[in-house]
């Protein structure tokens, strides 16, 4: 592990957030991690050094950093509730122009739970690399399936198993004409309060 001190001292690609909500850039703050990895054979330093000190001139200095970045994702509700939303989050290398740099997406996990309240993250559907105005772009799409089970269990059998109480009631006959009245407009009143919840639930 290197010292702060040591951080800044050390030239680091900045990364751009592109279509986040806050404009954000990577930065060295809370959550970064440098380690330098040894690469190659030690060699121990000269005499003339007071200090004592093995030498390598081979490795790696590897970073690791976290963010908690905010995005928004128009989605196309023409489905609803069997719609899958396909939402992009776009990187941009900053700090040099593609002719030296270049974004290079790999190993891309996701760790945290596939199965959310609405919804299903069910894949990676796009991950490509392009270069844009002269910078290097990476393009990740996530797919968000619909959990639809919900909206069945408590719009749709239910609506559907009025209205078919409501149609029985053409079947009553002539002289029964109040219970006939009294049935249909139970339906409706309770069709009307299912509506009626369901619009102030959005």
């Amino acid at each position: 592990m290197l010292t702060p001190e040591e951080v800044q001292k050390i030239w680091f690609p900045e990364i751009f957030f592109y279509n986040d909500d806050g404009n954000q850039f990577s930065n060295l703050g809370q959550g970064s991690r440098v380690e330098l990895i040894a690469g190659g054979t030690a060699v121990q330093g000269g005499s003339d050094n007071s200090d004592e000190a093995n030498i390598i001139s081979e490795g790696v200095v590897a970073m690791s950093q976290r963010y908690n970045v905010h995005y928004s994702c128009d989605f196309d509700l023409l489905m609803f509730p069997f719609d899958a939303q396909d939402c992009l989050m776009t990187f941009e290398l900053t700090s040099a122009a593609a002719s030296y740099l270049m974004l290079r997406p790999d190993n891309i996990t996701y760790m945290g739970r596939k199965d959310l309240v609405e919804y299903t993250i069910s894949e990676f559907i796009e991950i490509n690399s392009s270069i844009v105005s002269g910078y290097s772009q990476v393009k990740l799409g996530v797919r968000f399936e619909r959990r639809y089970g919900f909206y069945i269990i408590t719009q749709y059998i239910p609506t559907a198993l009025l209205a078919v109480i409501a149609y029985f009631t053409f079947f009553f006959g002539p002289k029964e004409f109040e219970s006939r009245m009294n049935v249909a407009l139970t339906a409706m009143l309770v069709l009307s309060s299912l509506f009626t919840q369901v619009i102030c639930a959005y």
